[in-house]
């Protein structure tokens, strides 16, 4: 299924003021989000609910979708795993959890 022209300008709009909130140019944002295919699987596949909410809204859902997987792909590339910092803190608790 190929994509509309509304879902086209729709996702136009949301890396625009996405990049412009994180101060970086469109084509980085397109870029780092492309790594991770989220311009398909977020904003593509996801018009129909993000294009209900504000720009506000659709900006932080962006930016919290690229730091999420950003930093899986850092703790991936570093050998560090996400229950790491539980099993810290359960040593430090005498092994609680």
């Amino acid at each position: 299924m190929s994509a509309t022209i509304p879902q086209v300008q729709f996702v136009t709009l949301a890396i625009g003021a996405t990049a412009k909130q994180m101060g970086i140019t469109t084509t980085e944002l397109y870029n780092r989000m492309k790594r991770f295919n989220l311009v398909q699987r977020l904003l593509f596949d996801c018009y129909d609910t993000l294009h209900a909410e504000s720009i506000d809204g659709v900006v932080w859902n962006i930016q919290e979708a690229l730091k999420n997987w950003e930093l899986r792909e850092k703790r991936e590339s570093d050998g560090t795993h996400s229950h790491s910092y539980e099993l810290q803190n359960a040593d430090k608790k005498g092994g609680e959890s």
